[in-house]
């Protein structure tokens, strides 16, 4: 039994690859490219190299990977999980909490019955929730488009693709375990990713000019069609993701009746989170199609897609820190550190990708 256990946490990580990570293992694609940089130097690059390492290993590492993805709702992930996690503690009648022992837990249990019991707060944690679910199906039309775009129109999309898969990771944790999707970013992704960008880093140092292709100047010429082949395919596959994320965040909707009766099929009679509906998958593949014909720029897409993401990082951070607080019952400060060192992060490069949306 353990080894079947083993066994199937390990396949599931290898679908994860594909299925979850297929955004952020393309980002060596276009990262590069994308920089709008004039007169390049040495430490410019190794100070890009730096940004990308402590942003991978922070948010995607460390946010999502080790914390974020326990704060699970009967195994499904995202922000509905977090609003329904809080929203049922929240809730809660002073009989049937844990009794307070300190000051600490005193005053958290004083501000959760009141939170418990503000018609403001409730709409704030709804809104917040509605705001980053829209952001996701919104990143369930977007990331089609880039990720081709990427790929096949002169890998020029400026994003913080960097940290773009992370959120992935947390919502589409009900198709997947938990372990395996913590197997697949540490012991693949992870390193594949930073090897990949030391390299591509190390070669730009030495041939500057050819940044605007980085990736596949840096490819030897008897393997570059394989490589420009297997590349896009592997951009159609990127979407992936976040599509699945769609239909677990509106399985979730139609629970809590936020949205309109559509069909849920369960596709695994092992994993009850694995779910498809034609409908939505559908309506996102008329929607991508409208918004590509729409752009006809693939950096505007890019840059779109940049702020739905870090608008949801935003979000997962906001409400997390309260569940830390809520429902984990964690000193207030610890979770006030989490807080401000993700939200600056997140805060930064929101105010990076607003600067690239047009005026006009």
């Amino acid at each position: 039994m353990a080894l079947n256990g083993q066994s199937n946490t390990f396949m599931l990580a290898y679908q994860a690859l594909g299925m979850v990570y297929g955004g952020l293992s393309i980002t060596p694609l276009y990262l590069f490219s994308s920089l709008p940089f004039q007169a390049v130097t040495e430490d410019d690059y190794l100070g890009l190299l730096s940004i990308i390492f402590w942003t991978f290993t922070l948010i995607g590492g460390v946010k999502y990977a080790l914390i974020v993805l326990y704060a699970d709702h009967n195994g499904e992930g995202g922000t509905f999980a977090l609003y329904t996690l809080l929203c049922k503690h929240l809730n809660m009648s002073p009989s049937t909490r844990s009794q307070p022992q300190d000051n600490h837990s005193s005053i958290v249990s004083r501000l959760s019955l009141w939170a418990g019991k503000s018609p403001m707060m409730n709409r704030f944690l709804f809104g917040m929730t509605m705001l980053a679910t829209c952001m996701v199906i919104g990143d369930g039309i977007l990331t089609p488009a880039v990720s081709v775009l990427s790929a096949v129109e002169g890998l020029k999309i400026v994003s913080p693709t960097f940290s773009q898969g992370a959120e992935a990771m947390f919502a589409d944790l009900g198709h997947f375990k938990r372990q395996s999707i913590q197997l697949g970013f540490l012991l693949v992704v992870y390193p594949s990713n930073v090897i990949t960008y030391a390299g591509l880093a190390a070669y730009l140092i030495n041939n500057p000019k050819h940044q605007g292709q980085a990736f596949f100047r840096s490819t030897p010429t008897f393997i570059f069609w394989p490589m420009f082949i297997v590349s896009t395919l592997a951009a159609i596959v990127a979407s992936q993701g976040l599509i699945l994320a769609c239909f677990s965040l509106v399985k979730q909707c139609v629970n809590l009746d936020c949205f309109p009766q559509v069909q849920i099929i369960h596709t695994s009679e092992k994993h009850r989170g694995q779910v498809y509906s034609p409908q939505v998958n559908y309506t996102l593949m008329i929607l991508c199609i409208m918004v590509v014909l729409g752009f006809h720029d693939g950096s505007c897409l890019g840059n779109a897609y940049g702020v739905a993401v870090i608008l949801v990082m935003l979000a997962t951070t906001v409400m997390f820190t309260m569940v830390m607080v809520v429902v984990w019952r964690i000193n207030a400060l610890i979770a006030l550190l989490f807080f401000l060192l993700f939200a600056s992060m997140e805060l930064f490069n929101l105010i990076a990708m607003l600067t690239k949306v047009p005026k006009e």
